[in-house]
């Protein structure tokens, strides 16, 4: 049987293309389960990277923290790769912020609705599983895990999601 890893593997491969992203186009071949594995690497190496090390005086140039930069950063290429949606699920900082696509977060302004908060790395992580291949499959999975209460809403959720 084939792991998710190997199927994600699969997927970046024969998504590559010279002319793309590294990680192929949102139409690319399996383009949901990298959209998925990507964008959940991105935060979560930016999220331990800054408890580890703190600010790192090149990042810093560009950006005041790590909060800031994922507060500007909505997909890697337009319409894939959710960098900032996991960082959007924990933060409680901008109910409404603008973000971007791109690493630096210019291409494609808008407004990202964030009325989330307070959920945490290792509730998102425990979602996790073979049967979680897109983004919103993550997020169908998230409403109803029972991590929803309180001011957190489906509505909210949907609304966070659909800015992406």
């Amino acid at each position: 049987m084939i792991s998710i890893f190997q199927k994600h593997i699969v997927a970046e491969v024969r998504a590559f293309n010279v002319s793309d992203s590294p990680h192929g186009k949102p139409s690319s071949w399996e383009a949901e389960r990298i959209a998925l594995c990507e964008s959940w690497a991105e935060h979560i190496g930016r999220t331990f990277t800054d408890k580890t090390y703190g600010n790192d005086p090149w990042f810093t140039t560009h950006y005041i923290n790590y909060d800031e930069y994922l507060e500007h950063q909505r997909n890697e290429i337009s319409n894939h790769i959710p960098i900032g949606y996991y960082h959007d699920l924990i933060d409680g900082i901008n109910t409404t912020e603008q973000a971007g696509d791109g690493y630096w977060g210019n291409i494609n302004t808008g407004t990202i609705n964030d009325n989330i908060s307070g959920l945490t790395n290792q509730q998102l992580f425990s979602l996790f599983d073979n049967t979680v291949t897109s983004p919103a499959i993550f997020t169908t999975k998230l409403i109803n895990s029972g991590y929803i209460n309180g001011t957190n809403t489906t509505t909210g959720i949907n609304n966070l999601f659909s800015s992406y």
